[in-house]
């Protein structure tokens, strides 16, 4: 729902009651997002204001374009409804499952695509800024697991990216989202199930997932005509990863897209960008799946299963972010910046550390 006219006055419309007080004024339009929050998880204002809290005090601030928090969104107001709780009618098919609506009140900002209007540099160096600032929120605990086109926008008065949709955060077993950007290796009973955790490697496949999506359909902030990648937004997780993994191959084998469109082709600087993330991504995963194999040959708790359960573990958790100092992606100039903030807060040397 948006609404007109400016923030502050705008934090009283709903259901007559009064949302507190506004954190900041703004004459920029407002937009509200009401969410049905299940009562066993975190608010998501809760969680956005710890991760402003826990940044604040971590000296990312003393380098220049390193603070994390010009990529988190800004919550203005924010208000439960418990007397509206859906426990009645949820207690019958699902116990346990009672939740409560939730609305918040935020800025109105443009969504990720709107990236295309300043050409292909400004899209690629908005997806460092973002993968930056959802690194940094890893490490400090606040795990943002739901990397979508919903959930990156841009903020329309300085072209930065934010990150939102806060509300999946720190929960691995929980696998929801939209699945035309859910890792493939999610796409799988399995994982639906919740018997798969949703790592820090998985969503930033999702980032890649969002840059093909946006590189591919969009230009100029707008949807092209008859625009490829329909097959990713089928209604099962099956046909999504289907037809996601068709993409992945054509663009490795440098192919035309179907419907044929002239938005960006094999020659072009970002689709080299992209087919190189992929390569990258898909190389650490061959590697997992070897030392994965050899663990389970090796010897229970022997040397050879001690050094390999690290590698699996270094793959699998912040120690990925390694791997990415590789990707062509952070070979320009604003790429190198940021892989020299994750070398300095998160990573190691700017090797391919986890994939010997």
């Amino acid at each position: 729902m948006q609404l007109a006219g400016n923030a502050s006055e705008a934090v009283y419309c709903s259901f007559g009651h009064g949302l507190g007080i506004v954190s900041e004024a703004t004459d920029r339009r407002a937009a509200l997002k009401i969410s049905l929050r299940q009562v066993s998880r975190n608010r998501e204002v809760e969680l956005a204001q710890n991760a402003l809290e826990n940044l604040a005090g971590t000296g990312f601030l003393a380098h220049r374009g390193g603070d994390p928090l010009d990529y988190l969104l800004r919550n203005l107001a924010s208000h439960e409804y418990p007397d509206l709780s859906a426990d009645i009618i949820r207690k019958g098919v699902r116990p346990f499952g009672a939740r409560i609506p939730d609305l918040l009140v935020m800025p109105r900002y443009e969504p990720i695509q709107a990236l295309t209007k300043t050409g292909d540099e400004a899209l690629l160096n908005g997806f460092l800024a973002l993968i930056y600032g959802h690194a940094m929120l890893w490490s400090i605990g606040v795990e943002q697991r739901d990397i979508s086109a919903e959930s990156l926008i841009v903020n329309p008065e300085n072209g930065k990216p934010k990150l939102c949709d806060f509300d999946l955060s720190n929960y691995r077993n929980f696998n929801t989202g939209i699945l035309a950007f859910i890792a493939l290796e999610l796409l799988s009973t399995l994982a639906m199930e919740g018997r798969v955790p949703r790592l820090y490697r998985h969503e930033v496949e999702s980032f890649v997932a969002v840059l093909i999506w946006v590189a591919f359909r969009y230009r100029d902030g707008v949807l092209i005509s008859n625009p490829p990648l329909g097959d990713w937004i089928k209604g099962r997780y099956s046909e999504c990863r289907s037809g996601r993994e068709k993409t992945y191959q054509v663009i490795e084998r440098n192919l035309e897209l179907e419907p044929k469109q002239d938005r960006i082709s094999p020659e072009s600087k970002l689709w080299r960008i992209i087919r190189d993330a992929l390569g990258q991504m898909f190389k650490v995963d061959a590697l997992r799946t070897v030392h994965k194999f050899d663990f389970d040959d090796a010897d229970p708790g022997s040397e050879e299963a001690l050094k390999l359960q690290e590698k699996i573990e270094e793959i699998d958790g912040l120690g990925y972010i390694d791997t990415l100092f590789a990707w062509q992606l952070f070979k320009s100039a604003q790429g190198r910046e940021v892989a020299s903030l994750l070398q300095t807060y998160i990573g190691g040397p700017p090797t391919q550390a986890g994939m010997a």
